[in-house]
């Protein structure tokens, strides 16, 4: 079964960061400010994923699995949904910065605030786990190191335009990495930055990330509201993995349709046994 066949995962929501990062630097204006049903799905999506993967936690531990099991499970997601909220509000915040307002920043904030918060959780129950389970802490926290470091990248490269850093890990990493960036002229060819983080990213990072497919209806909408923002031929050499991404899409609309169906109809025979 071909990715785009299984659906979105950490992983897509990782590749779609770099996409955001690299197409708002040029292709983010007026003309293209987001849309309502896009930021509302921003702030009420992260506010749901939130309070999901809060009761997860709390749940699955009362049914007696294990909680590295379960961190294992998680943890990818909850990363990688946060890097890419946090490259998605340092674009639309961009808008604000040449306007003088404030009411986009004020969405991302509580947006980023929202996963924060889960992260801090998750992390919490990491620094508990008994020793007997180090490597497997390691590699998660290895997984965390990642994603923000590479946050900061995504973060620094578009934060030449937009001078805004407020929601990367480290500003002074981030500022380095958008140094980095500023040679970046379209009309001079290609930008030898660029093509270092998009390779870099693709070899030392995503290859990392999980595939399982996500299981969260919100996160769905969330790529689907991103994407939207952005017209088909913003993507330029990126126009293949739109279409994937589109297909995954798809796809795992297909997948959670079908288990919703399943679940409605294991509730109905229940109610039926019980008359």
């Amino acid at each position: 079964m071909s990715s785009s066949e299984r659906g979105l995962s950490a992983r897509s929501l990782a590749e779609l960061a770099l996409i955001v990062s690299r197409v708002a630097r040029t292709n983010i204006d007026d003309s293209t400010l987001p849309t309502v049903n896009s930021l509302r799905t921003l702030w009420q999506g992260t506010r749901s994923l939130e309070q999901r993967w809060t009761k997860v936690l709390h749940e699955r531990a009362r049914a007696g699995k294990s909680e590295i099991d379960l961190l294992a499970e998680i943890t990818p997601r909850v990363l990688t949904t946060e890097m890419l909220v946090r490259v998605w509000s340092t674009a639309i915040t961009g808008f604000d910065k040449q306007h003088g307002r404030d009411d986009l920043v004020r969405i991302a904030r509580n947006a980023v605030n929202s996963l924060v918060r889960i992260r801090n959780g998750v992390l919490a129950r990491l620094v508990a786990i008994p020793e007997i389970e180090s490597s497997r802490v390691a590699e998660l926290d290895r997984l965390r190191r990642r994603c923000e470091r590479w946050t900061d990248v995504l973060v620094g490269c578009m934060a030449v335009r937009s001078g805004c850093y407020e929601f990367a890990f480290n500003a002074s990493r981030s500022r380095d990495f958008s140094e980095e960036s500023l040679t970046m002229n379209p009309a001079t060819g290609p930008n030898v930055a660029e093509h270092f983080v998009s390779a870099g990213l693709q070899l030392n990072f995503l290859r990392h990330l999980t595939v399982e497919p996500i299981e969260e209806p919100e996160l769905v909408e969330l790529v689907q509201s991103i994407l939207s923002n952005f017209p088909a031929n913003s993507f330029h050499r990126d126009g293949t993995f739109r279409t994937s991404l589109e297909q995954r899409i798809a796809a795992s609309r297909t997948r959670l349709e079908r288990r919703e169906t399943i679940a409605v109809a294991r509730f109905t025979c229940g109610d039926e046994a019980s008359m």
